[in-house]
């Protein structure tokens, strides 16, 4: 079984995925007529930092970071520390970024129509990488921010100043129930489905790329990215420390164990967190052109079982730990309430290392993209 396949009621996301209020670009919206500076939403998080330094390194555009905050310096105090503890921060980016103090839980993003009329002409490029990834939230938990926020930045995108939306969309909306190809790559639709209202994360991040989509359609400069797996920092080997990941290797350092790697496990889309958001710039910066794609997907060619990611971690930090089979791994780690990974445990049982019936995910359309813009 999957998360979206435990007992729960059903959302209909065909019916879910429209517009609230009628979506129309103007001519002119449908042209990316200048590029920066940017809105980047999600910057205090494990993906958006790493955003934020990119578009600071490999730019000179103004990066407008919008925060949940109590006030601008509130906000970029909480950016600085959160750059920090990924060991991104340079004193000289300070200069470039701009706190936007706002919800997206919120209408209108938590601001005042004179803000948010002020933040539309201010802006060239809108990058939205926030989410709400709380597995155990329902998709109507879930709606406000990874759905309707959507929306109005779609709107805010579509109006008289032309912009750019570049979308962080995820592997998850493939974790659906229902019939679909056996082989998935960024030029298939997605398949008409029913998600499980308890798995909220996927549910919702299936709407809104499909709401992406259809903003597309309609003439929109527009890009959806799913998401793999991020991994560590190749260079600095940071992890988000909020991520199953680093709670099961932090657990496993504990218990002096390691999950068994084995092929019993299905593999996952994987990509260096580093490596994945100096991919997501490089499109941001790309001139527009008939063989760039729309829809890209972020991960490597090859795949890698979840416990061998933790063999390879460990194995790198020089960690000698012993090996037992993964079920006995979770069963000694259940006895233990205060590993780090213990809450997890009850949703990851049976789930999140389940893929049966899922489609292969092909990335190479975007692979080649990314190589004939001088990716390595």
């Amino acid at each position: 079984m999957t998360v979206a396949s435990a007992i729960a009621p059903q959302v209909d996301l065909q019916a879910e995925a429209v517009f609230e209020r009628a979506f129309r670009v103007p001519e002119a919206s449908g042209r990316r007529a200048r590029s920066g500076p940017v809105l980047l939403t999600g910057a205090t998080g494990f993906v958006g930092a790493y955003l934020l330094r990119e578009l600071l390194v490999h730019t000179s555009w103004r990066v407008r970071c919008l925060v949940r905050c109590q006030s601008v310096d509130h906000g970029r105090r909480r950016l600085i520390r959160s750059m920090r503890r990924y060991r991104l921060w340079q004193p000289a980016f300070e200069s470039r970024i701009d706190i936007v103090p706002g919800d997206l839980s919120k209408p209108d993003l938590g601001l005042a129509p004179t803000a948010m009329k002020a933040l539309g002409r201010s802006v060239g490029v809108v990058v939205h990488s926030a989410v709400d990834m709380n597995y155990r939230a329902s998709y109507a938990a879930s709606k406000a921010v990874n759905v309707r926020a959507v929306e109005t930045l779609l709107h805010l995108c579509a109006g008289p100043v032309p912009k750019s939306f570049h979308f962080l969309s995820s592997i998850a909306v493939f974790q659906y129930e229902g019939t679909g190809p056996d082989v998935v790559d960024e030029a298939t639709p997605l398949a008409p489905c029913i998600h499980r209202t308890n798995f909220g994360y996927g549910a919702s991040k299936w709407v809104s790329d499909v709401m992406v989509q259809r903003a597309i359609a309609a003439g929109l400069d527009a890009y959806v990215h799913r998401l793999g797996y991020a991994t560590w920092d190749t260079h600095t080997r940071v992890l988000d420390r909020k991520q199953a990941l680093a709670l099961f290797i932090e657990s496993a350092k504990r218990l002096g164990l390691r999950p068994r790697p084995g092929p019993q496990l299905p593999p996952l889309e994987v990509r260096p967190i580093d490596a994945l958001a100096a991919d997501i710039v490089r499109v941001v910066r790309a001139r527009p052109s008939a063989e760039q794609p729309r829809i890209l997907h972020h991960w490597e060619p090859q795949t890698v079982g979840f416990p061998a990611l933790i063999a390879r971690y460990l194995r790198d930090e020089g960690m000698a730990l012993q090996d037992i089979e993964l079920a006995a791994w979770m069963q000694q780690a259940a006895t233990r309430p205060r590993l780090p990974v213990h809450s997890l445990l009850a949703v990851l049982a049976g789930a999140a290392f389940d893929r049966a019936g899922a489609p292969r995910l092909s990335a190479s359309v975007t692979n080649r993209y990314l190589a004939g813009l001088g990716r390595a």
